[in-house]
């Protein structure tokens, strides 16, 4: 780690290095921001220059405060060069001598670099005065990818016991023996606070889950899908619009400093995947080993440079998620069998628990050196857990046309063990200490509860509700609470002793073409069958009936359209609205990497007799191939494309517009392509869904875009598929030159998609 390396730019969220986002001014050299303001007495001012893309040369940024009837005096001046870039430069400026007064506050900046001026940030200004809020206390919200609640001690009740050794039917590997060796720190936590021991997710994935966490409430229920990995300009602007009762906004409105630390790339805005959190400054770690002690190190740095502020601090770690490969010290810490459990795998992922245990104690011991544990807030959660029994192998039947595993994985999962999560929270003399409640809470509840707990009113949109009252013992358990978790094309209902899952309805292809098939729904009577092994759907039609009706009744109270279905319909994926146009072009490039290349490549529509009466594709231009290479018809293209080392060509094939599905056959070197070389969509993301065509609404939805994605000519190989709406112009995109290559890299690095990684502090 820490050498020099060549990231594969079209591998998102594994790209090796840390990516430092802040809120900021832009200030293009040579720029002047100025403010009039009231300065109180012992302000501070904090600011973080930072200069990205090519420079030569230096860019100076100049602080200066002026008061009545004086000059103005610089109060800060700081050069960043070339070789200190990109990185943001932490300042903080004592304003003492100017307290009490009205001043005029101006940032300005300057450049000697040669050429067109670099891009200049004033990286999250801030102005720091003493006893600007009433909040009471700090919050450490810590967050653990993957984390399952049952290896703690406090989850292995008597009547948890006693629930086990009555059931029918043996759960198996589905739950785990108490392991209290494994986290020592979050048990010590438990006996410190209040433990809601009967916590489930709001979803079952990361996104979702996060976001909801984060909320209080359903993302569906402020417009953006549960299900595609990579989300699309609509979801994102419903998102926005519906203003997110988000608790970094909420805090920072009075007067709280906001910092996420995470190993979580959904929580970073500027990505196709993820989402802006509303945080001033996020730093997001992405490394396979390294990214613990990362996080770790960089909260204790900030921890010590804000102990004296009110601050809401969010860690989000990401060690037990697939694949697991702790370190032998840890994994000593997870009992062999019989004590512990005999898959290898469980083994290691517990052993990757114990990671981020180690990591929470030595956040803990920093609070307790500053002397703020008394005043700190601790909630420890996950955004889902982990699914690791045998009997749920694999996804049936799959999203995109794919297998997908669930055991060792979660999004595709709705079970208990892939849900349930542990919350503890702990504030001394505030919250009950060693207490245990075993009221079903949500993930949606944990922003309610915070908000109380720091005398703020919770947001009319949230779903969720604050645990304060069950805590101090005031409030009655509802047994027929709903419990709701949203997943991947699918969502679960937990009430009572039943489970509920539902999942989309999928497309198949018959004689009569292409039909949607509804999937059957799954019930599982938790006080007979804990593993969920045994759908009783069939069994207990009553029961089924009022699930689905108790299902219904959840959807609609979401405000999104995306989630008001009808049970009848099993959730059916929203089909996209018909093009405004009457015609498409789908634009296929094939790419050489540095070698000579021969694809094959072979349309046809689904479901369609080739004539002129069922006429689908009306013409197919090339793009830097000889036309005698490609033959068409009404209804199919054929091509065999060769081409030479660090070469781009392909064609674009104009279709009518409500054409679909496409069926296609891909051959690389006269072998059949590998599903990782497909790549779809604006930026050229891998999209094993493509590898067969064009299947669904869901698939040609991620691919839509107004031009073809930058590609490498000498780093990338494979197809690019992308579905262009636009208007009747074909090869709109210039051929790709080494310049633009280099440009697209530089990017890349700068704002964190392939950032090489810093060496372990």
């Amino acid at each position: 780690m820490g050498a020099n390396w060549a990231p594969d730019i079209r591998t998102w969220n594994s790209a090796q290095g840390s990516y430092d986002g802040r809120e900021a001014l832009l200030a293009p050299p040579n720029s002047r921001i100025t403010f009039s303001l009231y300065l109180p007495s012992k302000a501070r001012l904090r600011l973080s220059p930072a200069v990205v893309g090519p420079m030569y040369g230096s860019v100076t940024f100049e602080a200066s405060i002026q008061t009545r009837n004086n000059e103005p005096t610089i109060i800060s001046s700081y050069v960043v060069t070339a070789s200190q870039q990109p990185a943001w430069h932490d300042l903080e400026i004592d304003l003492e001598p100017y307290g009490d007064q009205h001043v005029e506050l101006e940032l300005r900046t300057q450049s000697n670099a040669a050429g067109d001026p670099p891009s200049a940030l004033w990286g999250d200004p801030v102005l720091v005065v003493p006893h600007t809020t009433d909040v009471p206390y700090n919050i450490v919200w810590i967050v653990v990818d993957a984390l399952r609640p049952d290896f703690m001690s406090t989850w292995h009740t008597e009547a948890r016991k006693h629930w086990k050794e009555q059931a029918r039917l043996d759960p198996l590997e589905a739950w785990l023996p108490a392991l209290p060796s494994v986290a020592p720190h979050l048990e010590a936590i438990a006996k410190a606070g209040t433990a809601f021991i009967d916590t489930t997710s709001a979803a079952s994935w990361t996104r979702p889950g996060t976001l909801a966490m984060l909320t209080g409430t359903f993302v569906t229920e402020l417009g953006l899908d549960a299900t595609p990995w990579i989300l699309s300009a609509h979801d994102t602007e419903q998102f926005y619009a519906s203003r997110p009762p988000l608790l970094a906004n909420t805090l920072r409105a009075v007067g709280v400093t906001t910092q996420a630390i995470v190993n979580n790339y959904f929580l970073t805005g500027y990505s196709l995947a993820g989402i802006d959190t509303g945080f001033a400054s996020m730093i997001d770690h992405r490394s396979d080993l390294y990214d613990t002690k990362r996080i770790t190190h960089d909260a204790t740095k900030w921890l010590d440079k804000h102990a004296k502020e009110r601050f809401f601090l969010f860690l989000n770690f990401n060690s037990p998620h697939y694949p697991y490969t702790p370190e032998s010290v840890y994994l000593n810490q997870v009992p062999l069998a019989p004590l512990g459990p005999k898959e290898p795998m469980v083994r290691n992922y517990l052993g990757e628990i114990a990671k981020d245990d180690e990591a929470i104690g030595t956040v803990l011991e920093k609070l307790s050196s500053l002397d703020l544990t008394k005043k700190t807030l601790v909630i420890v959660t996950s955004d889902h857990g982990e699914t690791l029994s045998s009997a749920h192998e694999i996804l049936s039947p799959p999203i995109d046309g794919l297998r997908r595993p669930m055991r060792f994985h979660h999004a595709n999962a709705m079970y208990e063990e892939t849900v349930r999560v542990p919350l503890l929270f702990s504030l001394p003399e505030r919250l009950p200490t060693d207490v245990s409640v075993a009221t079903p809470a949500q993930t949606i509840d944990i922003v309610p509860t915070i908000l109380e707990i720091e005398k703020l009113p919770a947001d009319p949109k949230m779903s969720g509700h604050s645990l304060l009252p069950f805590m101090q013992a005031q409030g009655l358990a509802d047994p027929e609470r709903p419990i709701f978790t949203e997943g991947r094309a699918a969502r679960s209902l937990r009430v009572n002793r039943w489970r509920y899952i539902e999942r989309d309805s999928i497309e198949k292809t018959t004689a009569g073409g292409r039909i949607r098939v509804r999937v059957p729904d799954e019930l599982y009577d938790l006080s007979q069958d804990p593993g969920e092994r045994h759908n009783v759907a069939k069994e207990q039609p009553d029961d089924l009936t009022r699930m689905r009706e108790k299902m219904a009744e959840a959807l609609r109270k979401s405000r999104s359209a995306e989630a008001r279905r009808s049970s009848s319909l099993a959730g059916s994926r929203v089909v996209l609205a018909p093009d405004t146009s009457s015609f498409v072009w789908l634009r296929v490039r094939f790419a050489s990497a540095g070698q000579k290349r021969s694809y094959g490549f072979s349309l046809s529509a689904w479901g369609e007799k080739k004539s002129e009466e069922n006429r689908i594709i009306f013409d197919v231009l090339p793009i830097r191939l000889d036309p005698q290479t490609i033959t068409h018809n009404a209804t199919s293209v054929d091509a065999m494309v060769t081409i030479g080392a660090d070469e781009i060509a392909g064609f674009d094939i104009k279709l009518k517009a409500e054409s679909l599905p496409l069926r296609w056959d891909l051959s690389l070197d006269h072998q059949p392509l590998p599903a990782a070389l497909v790549h779809g969509g604006p930026y050229g993301l891998s999209l094993p869904a493509l590898l067969f065509g064009i299947q669904d609404t869901d698939v040609r939805q991620m691919i839509v875009a107004s031009q073809v994605p930058e590609i490498n000519v000498h780093h990338d190989v494979g197809v690019f598929v992308v579905l262009d709406r636009g208007v009747d112009l074909p090869n709109r995109e210039a051929a790709v030159t080494d310049e633009a290559s280099k440009e697209v890299g530089t990017l890349l690095k700068t704002w964190g998609y392939a950032a090489p990684s810093p060496g372990t502090p």
